[in-house]
């Protein structure tokens, strides 16, 4: 089977909130500097931010879970540093529960979307049973509780300038927040852009349309669509919950996107 990272050619123009923000930054700045820095940390992902972000923390046992080596080296070449790492090639789904009472943090950003439902709670049983004792789980999970109609987003993007920001927005609202998503509960590119196309004769839409292509490829799925009532109860039920963000207010996620800080913790036997 194909992997649809390798259509991720121009990362570099993709901004937050679908990549991590400052805020996201210092905040795990904030808790991860007192921790154990020999101890293993792993990053779902190939994401650069927190790779560089860790090593400047001065962790010295950093493992990179990435099914795409492609994607993973593309990024290493971005990144500010060259560490060594430790590289995990394959399925989060099949590497994570080979490394039990392993990782003092997980780092995770936008990750649950790859994971289709019926699969969500054996992803997140995996992350609880790979921390350990006291380990923490930070993550950016994108979650609903109403999707925004494609007609009144029409609306707003068509007074709105074309620019690497405003298309990082289209793609936000149109793509993962629509609408669009309530048939299959799934972010399906190339569907997606052929709806949007038959929904606005708009030349300037039809130049976000053009735009977005660059920063999400046609041919990718995610799963989003569901509302959060209904998926947060698979939602790391063994952790201790210590945080909850919401993204900044200028955000096209505010009030859907949300930082959980998790650690774990036994508990007690009576």
């Amino acid at each position: 089977m194909s992997d649809s990272w390798n259509l991720m050619k121009n990362w570099h123009q993709v901004i937050p909130p679908s990549r991590p923000s400052t805020e996201q930054l210092h905040y795990l700045a904030s808790f991860s500097k007192d921790l154990n820095k020999t101890n293993a940390v792993g990053v779902l992902g190939s994401t650069m931010e927190f790779r560089d972000l860790l090593y400047e923390l001065g962790f010295e046992n950093i493992y990179i879970f990435d099914r795409n080596e492609w994607f993973y080296e593309q990024t290493s070449n971005a990144r500010i540093y060259k560490n060594k790492e430790t590289f995990v090639h394959g399925d989060w789904l099949d590497t994570i529960s080979n490394y039990k009472n392993k990782f003092s943090l997980i780092l995770s950003d936008l990750t649950s979307g790859n994971i289709s439902y019926d699969h969500r709670g054996k992803f997140f049983s995996d992350i609880e049973n790979a921390l350990i004792e006291q380990g923490h789980f930070y993550d950016k999970v994108l979650t609903h509780d109403n999707l925004i109609s494609v007609s009144s987003l029409i609306k707003k993007y068509q007074t709105m300038p074309v620019n690497n920001i405003t298309v990082n927005y289209f793609s936000c609202e149109f793509l993962f927040c629509s609408e669009l998503l309530g048939e299959t509960k799934k972010v399906e590119t190339t569907k997606i852009y052929q709806q949007l196309n038959e929904a606005s004769d708009s030349l300037r839409i039809k130049k976000f349309i053009e735009l977005c292509k660059i920063i999400t490829p046609e041919g990718f799925m995610w799963y989003y669509g569901k509302y959060w009532n209904e998926l947060k109860l698979e939602y790391c039920k063994n952790l201790t919950k210590i945080n909850e963000l919401e993204d900044h207010k200028a955000s096209p996620y505010f009030k859907r996107v949300k930082l959980f800080h998790f650690i774990k913790k036994n508990h007690e036997r009576f």
